[in-house]
């Protein structure tokens, strides 16, 4: 934008700075995406995020916003806004065998 002398005292236009990486909305209105934590303001010139993919929950493995249960786990993971939801339980081990967990290991 610039200065005119004349009315209505500027010239061209401002255009949004499109939300970093991690995030989504629309500008200035950005937040971390799911699966990602921190946060996100707008402020001159761009945005301060400090939006990093969230660990994904215990007995499960993979890269945000997919996690996905370990080998020997069940459950369901879905990625949402602070991190994750969901849990992965052990596999109890089949019928006719020894063990606590199909993690643990079955004999």
């Amino acid at each position: 934008v610039f200065y005119s002398s004349t009315p209505p005292y500027y010239a061209g236009s401002c255009q949004a700075i499109p939300c970093p990486a991690g995030t989504t909305g629309t500008p200035p209105s950005c937040a971390c995406a799911s699966g990602y934590t921190g946060s996100v303001i707008a402020i001159a010139g761009g945005y301060s995020s400090t939006c990093t993919a969230a660990a994904c929950p215990a007995n499960a493995e993979g890269t945000a916003p997919t996690c996905t249960c370990k080998p020997g786990f069940s459950g369901g993971i879905a990625a949402v806004a602070g991190g994750y939801s969901g849990a992965c339980s052990a596999l109890l081990c089949p019928a006719n065998s020894a063990g606590a967990s199909v993690a643990a290991g079955c004999t």
